[in-house]
């Protein structure tokens, strides 16, 4: 903004005095160049030139003068039609999701890990992804502690754990978390006598944060519960997709059991029955400055700098230049 008004001092008072030669001006006689009060009105002139939407406000006859005005025009023009420009661009950018890794193709570029349920690891194709891809487990809660240790750089789960995991911190599940037994990074049970189970509680700090009286001790632990609050949902469009695992049933009552569940989502029950039990139990609750609470990050705009806009006052000091050689040729 300082370099904004550079322009406009000089092409006040170089306005000023070209116009002292000229038959048709802006200036009064108690206004031309060298009495100070022209200055003041340069001054405005120029100024309005900017705040009138490019339209410089200054009348000459000279063609000095009239390369000067195209200089300052062009600046004009250009510095304003910039700043609308970057200015409607912090209002209508839309938010979007950042991450590490935002493409299955990324993921096959580069090698890297794919933690996802045995029983998913099937319906996962792409092209270039093999086994080697792949960490299988038998849990969403050891999937999330495979993505925190870095042993697997993408997870896939489903959207209603993605709240109560992440994005709602309240859930509870234990894992194998010894390196030696076979059943590593699995949940419910580890194969070795000696291995211990890991167990986790994402919502031990609710009792605490609601201000309850007598409130247990080990709800006063809070070592576990935002611990995913670092992760973020992929924009990907081929994770963008519903499994139906509802209900297993017989064969011969699963008819029955399908033409229930079309019935409640027809008549709007099941969105209803997600807003009151799930969406309504499991509120985001990670803190505004992690990943996932600042899940929606701004797409900037860049700000105007000099930089940018470098070439409009190079430009523009240009033909003022040229002008002025014209106006001492005069």
């Amino acid at each position: 903004w300082i370099m904004m008004w550079v322009p406009f001092a000089v092409t006040a008072v170089i306005m000023w005095i070209v116009q002292s030669e000229e038959s048709v001006t802006d200036f009064e006689d108690d206004e031309v160049y060298p009495n100070p009060k022209g200055l003041l009105k340069s001054c405005w002139l120029a100024i309005m030139g900017y705040l009138s939407a490019h339209d410089p406000k200054y009348v000459t006859t000279s063609w000095a003068g009239r390369m000067i005005i195209l200089g300052y025009g062009f600046f004009l023009y250009t510095s304003v039609m910039s700043y609308t420009a970057n200015l409607a661009s912090f209002m209508v950018l839309k938010r979007e999701a950042k991450g590490n890794v935002e493409s299955l193709q990324q993921v096959v570029d580069q090698g890297l890990k794919i933690c996802v349920d045995g029983e998913m690891r099937d319906m996962v194709t792409y092209p270039g992804l093999t086994d080697d891809n792949f960490v299988k487990s038998n849990h969403f809660g050891p999937i999330l502690e495979m993505l925190k240790a870095d042993e697997c750089q993408v997870g896939i789960v489903g959207k209603y754990e993605f709240r109560l995991y992440i994005s709602g911190s309240n859930a509870e599940y234990v894992f194998c978390n010894e390196t030696t037994d076979g059943n590593y990074m699995n949940a419910w049970f580890c194969f070795e006598p000696e291995s211990q189970l890991a167990v986790v509680d994402l919502g031990e700090c609710r009792c605490r944060e609601a201000g309850l009286l007598n409130c247990p001790a080990e709800k006063q632990d809070c070592s576990d519960v935002f611990k995913f609050c670092d992760m973020i949902e992929l924009t990907d469009p081929q994770f963008d997709s519903s499994v139906s695992v509802a209900l297993p049933a017989s064969d011969f009552i699963e008819p029955f059991v399908s033409a229930w569940f079309v019935k409640l989502r027809q008549d709007g029950s099941i969105n209803g029955y997600l807003s009151s039990e799930l969406y309504a139990n499991n509120p985001d609750r990670c803190p505004l400055d992690s990943a996932q609470g600042s899940y929606f990050n701004e797409a900037r705009a860049e700000a105007l700098d000099l930089k940018a806009m470098a070439g409009t006052f190079i430009v523009s000091t240009v033909i003022i230049v040229l002008g002025l050689i014209v106006f001492a040729y005069e």
